[in-house]
C-alpha cells in the first residue's frame, strides 16, 4: 500500500535486543473477574451470584451487539479502564492524524503486516505488535513501515493504556472508515509482544510477484478461504507502490485515498479496455486473481456490487485483525 516519503521517526518505536518499549508495561489488570466494589471477603453464594450476573451481562453484550462490546472485551485491560472512553479518545487522535497526513494506506499496511505473519499450524505470529521490533521491522516486505510506527508513537505515548497490538489494528480500522470504507467491528484485548524473540521469520507475507498458488499458501496458513483472499486484496484500492521500496511504481485506482470497489473494476478493465487503464497499477498477484476461476468469480462479484464487497471485506478484515488472539 501507499507509503509517504521517508520522514524522521518522531519517537523511537523500534527497539533492539534487550531493550523494552516505553509504556508497554502499564499497570493493566489481566482477566475479567476483578470485583472493585464492596468488601474483599464475600460468601460463596454471593460469589456465585456475581459470577452468574457477570456471565449474563457478557452474553447480553454479545447477542445485542453482534460482537463483544469494548467495555466487556477487556483482554489485557483492567476493570478500572473505561475502554469505550479510551477508544473514543484514540479515534479522535487518529482522525486528526489522517486529516493532517492522509496516511491511511500505510497505516492499513502496518496493521496487515503485523497480523499477516500468523500461522494456524503453530499459533505463532499475528497481531501482537511485534512489527515494532527488529529484525521484523527490517524485513524487506516491511520497507517504509518505520515511518508509520513513528507516526503512531505519539498517540501511544498519549494513551499508554492501549497496547501497541490494539493500537495498530484500531488505527487500520479507523483508516478504512475515514477513507470511506466499511465499519470494521473491533474489540480490545490483544496482548503485546515483549521483545524480538516473538518476531516471526522473514517470508511469511505475500510476494507481489507471485501467483495464486503462492497466495493460497500464505492465506491458507492464516486460515482464510478464496473469497476472503480476494476481498482482502481489495484493500489495494487504497494507495500505491514506490519503486525504491517494492520494485513497483504507481497507484491502483484514480482515487488512491478513497476506499471503494474500483480496484476490482480496474482489474476487469485491464482485459476489456487496457488502454483506458494503462496508467493504473496492477501487480502480478493482482492479475493472477483473473486467471483462477475460483478467484475470478469474486472479482466480478465485488466489481458489480460495492455493498457486497464492503460487507465481505469488513468480515475478512475483522478476522485478520484477530488471528490467534486469546481474549
Amino acid at each position: 500500500l501507499h507509503q509517504p516519503p521517508e520522514a524522521p521517526i518522531t519517537r523511537e518505536a523500534v527497539y533492539r535486543e534487550g531493550s523494552s518499549p516505553p509504556s508497554s508495561h502499564s499497570s493493566l489488570m489481566a482477566g475479567m473477574g476483578t470485583y472493585d466494589g464492596g468488601p474483599k471477603s464475600r460468601s460463596s453464594s454471593s460469589n456465585a451470584m456475581y459470577i452468574l450476573v457477570g456471565i449474563g451481562l457478557f452474553a447480553l453484550g454479545y447477542f445485542v451487539h453482534g460482537t463483544v462490546s469494548p467495555r466487556l472485551a477487556k483482554g489485557s485491560y483492567g476493570s478500572s479502564v473505561d475502554t469505550e472512553k479510551l477508544l473514543a479518545s484514540v479515534k479522535s487522535d487518529l482522525v486528526a492524524l489522517y486529516e493532517r497526513t492522509q496516511c491511511m494506506p500505510i497505516i492499513v499496511r502496518l496493521a496487515w503486516h503485523d497480523a499477516g505473519t500468523y500461522s494456524k499450524w503453530d499459533n505463532s505470529g499475528g497481531p501482537n505488535g511485534s512489527i515494532r521490533f527488529l529484525p521484523e521491522t527490517a524485513h524487506p516486505a516491511n520497507n517504509g513501515l518505520k515511518w508509520a510506527i513513528g507516526e503512531l508513537e505519539p498517540i501511544k505515548a498519549k494513551h499508554p493504556g492501549i497496547t501497541y497490538a490494539d493500537l495498530y489494528q484500531y488505527a487500520s480500522v479507523v483508516a478504512i472508515e475515514f477513507a470511506g470504507g466499511p465499519k470494521v467491528p473491533f474489540r480490545l484485548g490483544r496482548k503485546d509482544a515483549t521483545g524480538p524473540s516473538q518476531c516471526t521469520p522473514n517470508g511469511r507475507l505475500p510476494d507481489a510477484k507471485q501467483g495464486v498458488p503462492h497466495l493460497r499458501d500464505i492465506f491458507y496458513r492464516m486460515g482464510f478461504e478464496d473469497a476472503e483472499i480476494v476481498a482482502l486484496s481489495g484493500a489495494h484500492t487504497l494507495g500505491g507502490c514506490h519503486a525504491d521500496r517494492s520494485g513497483f511504481e504507481g497507484e491502483w485506482t484514480a482515487q488512491p485515498k478513497k476506499f471503494g470497489n474500483d480496484y476490482f473494476k480496474v482489474l476487469l478493465e485491464k482485459e476489456r479496455a487496457p488502454a483506458a487503464v494503462a496508467d493504473r497499477l496492477s501487480l502480478p498477484s493482482d492479475l493472477a486473481l483473473l486467471d483462477d476461476p475460483n478467484m475470478r468469480v469474486h472479482v466480478e462479484r465485488y466489481a458489480a456490487d460495492e455493498d457486497l464487497f464492503f460487507a465481505e471485506y469488513s468480515a475478512a478484515h475483522k478476522r485478520l485483525s484477530e488471528l490467534g488472539v486469546e481474549w
